[in-house]
């Protein structure tokens, strides 16, 4: 980007700023961050071998200087808005100068990140009270390597003003940020700051104990931790003050085991209804923390009731809760789990839009805290995929974001869990993204995702070699109209899998017995009922197939070299299969005759028929029996084929 495109955008970053989602504030500001990180220069040209390591050429520093001023200006704009700003408003810009500070000094690089630290310790001089708890709040976030003594000393003024206040949230965000920074602290200023006041509250307290003894542990009284458990769930309490004592709690668990449980249900609460993102996520950790002494029975109860809470569908409560319930559902037994994944496969297939964005994080947050080993991990990916092959847009979008950049582009987690994971969806995902789609929005984020997939695929390439990919299987033609794809069908397919077969379902144009859905509504449930059946693929749509053509049966095996191609049916001498009488045969197979019969003998046939549909279900297996690789004779072909029925209710059929 060039440098105007680049302050356009901070603009408009800027202004994103004051949006009442907090989810769009954040990202904004860890996008300003990143721009105003990689706004300095990048491009280095040679030094002379006798230059010293820190020298650099004076365009850069010219570049430099020019990247310290712009971020001078933002933290100008984020402590001061313009006057015609809302008060609330300005609160909301003022409170984000700490997400910009973090995501500059994570994408920044080292070496000049001292030169940015400089203009943030330098705004504390001659602050109100307000912008200074913003700009010793942004301070912790700024690695302490990146600081020096020097600048330590231009903070200590702000540090002691807000340290001796009266106000409880200042002295909390003092101590705090001289906590972070104990390491470029003098030791009697450190002295000095842990000696209580009187008027000090009992979270006050605690900080100023901490400061020179780290192994400190809270030990409460059965009092004074009902006055917490109070005091956590009101408006009106400070949320520095709410992350205190949620640390005080947890530590209180060691000293009295006995409120280990009530702590648990507490920090669950708060993970659910909290107003403040701090709290929430000072909650969810604590929480995970705090599970790992409870009993079985008691961390199952807790993530029921999280579970639940996905279920209400309220964003403002769900969306923060999948980070730490996939986290606890992995510490319950394997049985446990497998019922908290079919509980998440019901509300994902419910039809409901709201509660399927958490189901689908929750179960991104669980494969990445499973072995890489468990037979677990292919249930979530199944039920990702079929998030993926969802018809809503913003499903459809958001499952893909967190199987591609969450799982398998996520750096955090085990080179072993990412591999497998793309072992085990690469085709099924080519094959779903390779169906038509609507929408610019779409588009954008399958390209985001799959740069995702391809940095993935490249760094692997380079640093372990090639993929083991598995060797390929002999391949199942399975055509038929299915209207719609109903639980027998899935059935069928399980039990062709289940020989070792690869699947491969084609959706016929219309059916010669009945007026069925339109083809591609058909289309699409069958994509989203096979997407969590493994090796089970929706044949292409720009290549007909039709199995009484021997020119089609030809171009069939082609397209398939090496591989043996299958499809199944049963050789039947009667020509009255499933009691039908047969009248002809047509292009497409046999036709069923016309069934302008009495009811008697309509009731007779179908009987026979479910009793033929019956003994045809034990028996149909790609392979077993009857099962033929394709030949492309179309007179040897119409010899073999037969229409077969399922025997369900709807009598919905296929050609096999």
């Amino acid at each position: 980007m060039t440098r105007g495109n680049k302050q356009k955008l901070l603009g408009y970053l800027y202004e994103l700023l004051m949006s009442p989602q907090g989810d769009i504030r954040r990202r904004s500001a860890r996008i300003m961050g990143e721009v105003l990180a990689n706004s300095g220069p990048k491009y280095r040209k040679e030094l002379p071998a006798h230059a010293p390591k820190r020298a650099m050429a004076p365009t850069v520093l010219a570049l430099l200087d020019e990247s310290v001023a712009l971020w001078r200006e933002y933290i100008r704009q984020c402590l001061f808005p313009d006057r015609r700003i809302a008060q609330k408003h300005a609160l909301r810009i003022i409170n984000s100068l700490k997400t910009i500070c973090y995501a500059l000094f994570c994408a920044c690089d080292p070496g000049v990140a001292p030169q940015l630290a400089a203009p943030l310790v330098e705004a504390l001089e001659d602050l109100p009270e307000t912008n200074c708890f913003a700009v010793l709040d942004a301070l912790c976030y700024v690695p302490t390597e990146y600081l020096s003594p020097r600048l330590f000393a231009q903070a200590l003024p702000a540090l002691r003003t807000m340290l001796q206040s009266g106000t409880t949230r200042w002295q909390l965000i003092a101590l705090r940020c001289l906590a972070h920074l104990r390491p470029l602290a003098p030791l009697e200023f450190l002295r000095e700051a842990s000696v209580p006041l009187a008027h000090d509250e009992a979270s006050v307290r605690d900080l100023r104990r901490r400061l020179l003894d780290a192994n400190y542990r809270a030990s409460l009284t059965e009092n004074e931790t009902a006055l917490i458990y109070l005091s956590n769930l009101k408006n009106a309490v400070h949320w520095t003050q709410k992350i205190v004592q949620i640390d005080m709690l947890t530590d209180n668990i060691f000293a009295h085991p006995e409120t280990t449980f009530h702590t648990a249900m507490h920090l669950s609460n708060l993970l659910s209804v909290s107003e403040h993102l701090p709290v929430r996520e000072r909650a969810g950790e604590a929480l995970l923390l705090t599970a790992r002494r409870l009993t079985v029975d008691q961390r199952n109860e807790i993530v029921f009731d999280l579970l639940r809470e996905l279920e209400n569908g309220q964003e403002q409560i769900a969306r923060f809760i999948p980070k730490y319930l996939g986290r606890l559902l992995c510490t319950l037994p394997e049985k446990e789990i497998r019922e908290g994944v079919a509980f998440l496969d019901t509300l994902l297939r419910s039809g409901t839009q709201r509660p399927a964005t958490p189901v689908l994080r929750t179960l991104g947050s669980l494969i990445g805290a499973l072995p890489a080993d468990s037979p677990l991990v292919d249930d979530c990916l199944g039920l990702l995929l079929t998030g993926v092959a969802h018809y809503h847009s913003a499903i459809h979008q958001n499952a893909l974001y967190i199987l591609c950049h969450d799982v398998i582009g996520n750096d955090e987690l085990p080179e072993a869990l990412r591999l497998r994971c793309f072992l085990r969806v690469n085709k099924k995902l080519l094959a779903i993204l390779g169906e038509p789609t609507r929408g610019q929005l779409t588009f954008f984020n399958r390209a985001a995702m799959l740069n995702q997939l391809y940095r993935f695929l490249v760094r692997h390439e380079v640093e372990k070699g090639g993929f083991p990919f598995p060797a390929p299987k002999p391949v199942a033609f399975f055509p038929g109209t299915f209207d719609p794809f109903s639980a027998g069908h899935k059935s069928i397919v399980r039990e062709i899998r289940a020989r070792g077969y690869e699947v491969y379902l084609a959706i016929d144009e219309f059916s010669w017995s009945k007026r069925t859905l339109p083809r591609l509504l058909r289309r699409k449930i069958v994509q989203m009922s096979a997407a969590d059946q493994w090796d089970t693929y929706v044949f292409p749509d720009d290549l007909p197939i039709n199995i009484a053509v021997g020119a089609d049966l030809a171009h069939l095996r082609a397209l398939f070299p090496d591989r043996p191609v299958f499809f199944g049916h049963r050789q039947r001498r009667h020509p009255q299969r499933l009691g039908l009488p047969l009248r002809r045969a047509g292009r497409r197979g046999l036709l069923p005759a016309h069934r302008d019969r009495p009811a008697a003998g309509r009731a007779a046939r179908g009987a026979a028929r479910a009793a033929a549909a019956r003994r045809d279900a034990r028996a149909l297996a790609l392979g077993a029996d009857g099962g033929h690789q394709l030949h492309a004779h179309p007179r040897l072909h119409r010899q073999k084929s037969r229409y077969f029925r399922t025997g369900r209710p709807d009598r919905a059929g296929v050609y096999l």
